[in-house]
């Protein structure tokens, strides 16, 4: 039924020819920032708990910047190996 929708056809006359290869990269390096800052916010919390029982504060947030970074650049590679033929 949705295939049918004009609306909903990504490919076909008169649009523009599109590299999925590269859609699904950048596509799954933001879902990878996306799922790397919740990785960050809870390593943040949990070393802002560890600095607590010690008597020292912590700020995490670093934690959440280097998850979204580290999170981007995993699964953007992995789509990357995963694209390439």
């Amino acid at each position: 039924m949705l295939a049918q929708s004009g609306s909903f056809v990504t490919s076909g006359s008169g649009l523009p020819a599109t590299d999925d290869g590269l859609i699904a990269i950048v596509l799954s390096a933001i879902f990878g920032a996306m799922c790397g800052v919740m990785g960050g916010f809870v390593v943040s919390y949990f070393c802002r708990y560890v600095g607590y029982l010690f008597g020292r504060y912590v700020a995490g947030g670093r934690c959440v910047l280097i998850g979204a970074l580290l999170g981007a650049a995993i699964l953007g590679v992995k789509a990357w190996f995963d694209t390439r033929d």
